[in-house]
């Protein structure tokens, strides 16, 4: 029996309970949470057996490379101190020879000198250079349009004509075997072999070049260049400086202050010679000569002096020099040997 309260009465006893609603099976939830608990029980065990993935392998990183300590730059060289090797300056022997004493424009064997107009002043031109090959001392006597030769008793051996007056300096080839005679003024450079005069093809002066220079031949690239004489000696403070003609760098303090470094060169036999003036010196000259393998220094006062403009007044032999001299009346050529350390 039902009440007007509208709530659902639970059946009497004596009422037929009522069926269930088709489409609802609660046996249904059990077997989907007994399934999704088989999953997740494989799925654990998975995991737990799993076998773990090879690791990656394992590359070798070198360690870094050691940084270099930094190298300090290289020191400038420096001339202050003395060269522990070189001894003080002493006087030494010399062998002089004169090979030729003549005055100027004397004849056909005696050299030319050119001066200025009376009342006008210029530049007086004697033989610009002076060369030794093979035991002949040459002259370029450029103001008569020729090169001399003299032996080593003073007789002339050579005399070659030059095409114009206008060569400036002499060089002995590297190889020994001529000379060149560079005429920068024309851009030229002749060459002398058994006093033959010939062209040299390409060799062209390099660049301009004031009176006075001294010059170098390079074969590799046939130009001819400027020589430093400033790398073999030098003054600083008065004294003598040894340059890098000898790989030194060395002072030497003689007996005055240094006034003037004329010419320096090297012998056959790697001797440094220096011919220089001393503060006082009057229509002198003096030479010093360096050895690097004994250590010693010898000077020596000698008699010449110069009343012309030149290129190259001294050039060296095998045992010493040959100088081109000349006071306003005569010119002379001579040879200084090395004859030892005076006692």
């Amino acid at each position: 029996m039902n009440t007007d309260s509208g709530l659902p009465t639970r059946p009497s006893a004596s009422q037929p309970a009522t069926p269930a609603r088709p489409g609802r099976k609660p046996w249904r939830w059990f077997v989907l949470a007994g399934v999704l608990a088989i999953i997740a029980w494989y799925y654990f065990l998975g995991r737990v057996h799993e076998k773990p993935a090879p690791a990656a392998p394992r590359v070798a990183i070198p360690p870094p490379a050691p940084v270099p300590a930094p190298v300090p730059p290289a020191p400038t060289p420096v001339a202050a101190k003395p060269h522990q090797g070189l001894r003080p300056p002493q006087p030494m022997r010399l062998k002089e020879n004169v090979l030729v004493q003549q005055p100027w424009n004397s004849g056909p064997a005696s050299f030319s000198l050119a001066k200025p107009p009376p009342g006008q002043d210029g530049a007086i031109s004697g033989p610009r250079s002076v060369a030794f090959l093979n035991g002949i001392a040459y002259v370029l006597d450029n103001v008569g349009h020729r090169l001399l030769g003299y032996d080593k008793d003073g007789r002339q051996v050579a005399a070659i004509a030059l095409p114009n007056q206008f060569g400036n300096d002499l060089i002995v080839e590297a190889n020994g075997a001529g000379l060149l005679v560079v005429d920068y003024r024309n851009n030229t450079v002749y060459r002398v072999v058994d006093n033959q005069l010939s062209i040299v093809p390409h060799a062209k002066v390099a660049g301009t070049f004031p009176l006075g220079t001294k010059f170098a031949y390079d074969a590799t690239t046939g130009r001819v260049t400027a020589e430093d004489i400033d790398g073999l000696a030098d003054i600083r403070d008065g004294k003598l400086v040894l340059g890098n003609g000898l790989h030194l760098s060395v002072e030497v303090a003689l007996e005055k202050p240094v006034a003037c470094v004329e010419e320096a060169t090297i012998d056959g036999q790697g001797n440094l010679w220096v011919l220089y003036t001393l503060e006082g010196d009057f229509r002198t000259r003096r030479l010093a000569r360096i050895d690097p393998v004994s250590g010693t220094i010898g000077v020596a006062q000698i008699d010449v002096w110069f009343a012309f403009d030149a290129n190259r007044r001294m050039t060296a032999t095998k045992n010493g020099v040959v100088i081109l001299a000349g006071d306003p009346k005569e010119a002379r050529l001579l040879t200084f040997d090395y004859a030892g350390m005076k006692p």
